[in-house]
């Protein structure tokens, strides 16, 4: 049973091909179109999260510099999650590319009132940097994915089991739980 679903964005090139998000973005960012994507993506997820399981968490990828930016953001997804009628307790923000955040104090603040309607957040693609560790403590998240280049392989390279070790025992130590992307074979 699965405890949950990433909703990514996809796109098909002009040759068939497929766009993943980390090419996608980028394009938009450079339209000035970053902000108004990030919506329209959120919305093709959250139509698409409707033919889920009932009991499967969301994990949404949210860009955290739009947070901080755009003060409606937040409203605006709150919107859509409730056009869809996709309760606000299997919804986990997924916070990408948390590392490049220039400000926790300015992102914080705004989680205050997800957290208070049952979102949970979540920092996606966590490797072990100090960087990550500083907003494990400053945004207390309730999961941390790690990222799945620390995971793919890790049965043939013991520094990988290192890290998820450490990450692990810092789970246990925290009050977040720990998801590990990428794990495709025993």
């Amino acid at each position: 049973k699965a405890l949950g679903f990433e909703g990514l964005l996809r796109a098909r090139s002009p040759d068939g091909g497929l766009r993943l998000a980390f090419d996608i973005f980028p394009a938009a960012r450079a339209l000035k179109i970053e902000a108004e994507f990030e919506r329209i993506s959120w919305t093709c997820v959250l139509e698409a999260a409707r033919r889920l399981p009932e009991e499967s968490l969301l994990f949404l990828n949210v860009n955290p510099r739009l947070l901080v930016a755009d003060d409606t953001s937040l409203a605006a997804l709150g919107e859509e999650a409730e056009r869809n009628q996709f309760p606000y307790t299997r919804l986990a923000l997924d916070l990408v590319e948390i590392e490049r955040l220039e400000s926790l104090e300015r992102l914080r603040p705004s989680l205050t009132v997800p957290r208070d309607l049952g979102v949970s957040i979540a920092l996606d693609d966590v490797t072990s940097g100090y960087e990550t560790l500083k907003y494990f403590e400053g945004l207390a998240p309730e999961w941390i994915k790690v990222d799945s280049e620390i995971t793919r392989g890790i049965a043939g390279d013991p520094r990988r089991r290192a890290i998820l070790r450490f990450l692990g025992d810092l789970a246990g130590e925290g009050s977040f739980r720990l998801v590990a992307e990428g794990i495709e074979n025993p």
